[in-house]
C-alpha cells in the first residue's frame, strides 16, 4: 500500500508559485504586439502594455493596435502607473478610469490628445490633477 507522503503532489499554481496580481507579475510580459516577425515589442510599447494590463487585460489588445514609433507612449504608460497609485483603493475611481481609458482605445483625436498632455504635464503635479485636465479637454 501507497502512502500519500509517498507520491509526488502537483501544484494546481504553475510553477508552485501563489497565484497574485502583482507588478512583479505584469513585468514578465515580453510581448503583447502579436507580431510574427520574432523583435521584441520597444521598450515604450513594452512599458505601455504593462501599464494597461494593470488596469485592464482586456484592454491590451486595444491599445496594442496604436502607433508603435509614438513618442508619447512611455510618458503615458509612466502617466498610468503614477495615477495607478493614486487612486489604490478607491473602486469607483478606478471604475471611472478604466472607461476612460475604453473610450480611449477607440477614440484617435481624443488619445492623441491625452498622450500630448502626458507627456507635457508637470511631474510635480498629481497624475489625478492630470487625469482631470485630459478629461476636460476631451469634452
Amino acid at each position: 500500500m501507497w502512502s500519500l507522503s509517498s507520491h509526488p503532489v502537483r501544484s494546481t499554481v504553475p510553477n508552485g508559485r501563489a497565484a497574485t496580481d502583482s507588478d512583479e507579475d505584469l513585468e514578465t510580459t515580453v510581448s503583447f504586439s502579436g507580431s510574427d516577425d520574432d523583435l521584441p515589442d520597444p521598450p515604450a510599447l513594452q512599458q505601455l502594455a504593462q501599464a494597461v494590463l494593470a488596469w485592464e487585460p482586456a484592454l491590451v489588445a486595444s491599445y496594442a493596435r496604436l502607433d508603435h514609433a509614438a513618442e508619447e507612449l512611455a510618458p503615458f504608460a509612466a502617466f498610468l502607473v503614477r495615477l495607478r497609485k493614486e487612486v489604490a483603493g478607491k473602486a469607483a475611481s478606478r471604475g471611472e478610469i478604466v472607461g476612460w481609458l475604453q473610450t480611449l482605445a477607440t477614440d484617435g483625436a481624443a488619445r492623441s490628445r491625452a498622450f500630448r498632455m502626458a507627456s507635457t504635464a508637470n511631474a510635480d503635479g498629481t497624475a489625478m490633477a492630470t487625469y482631470e485636465a485630459i478629461r476636460m479637454a476631451n469634452h
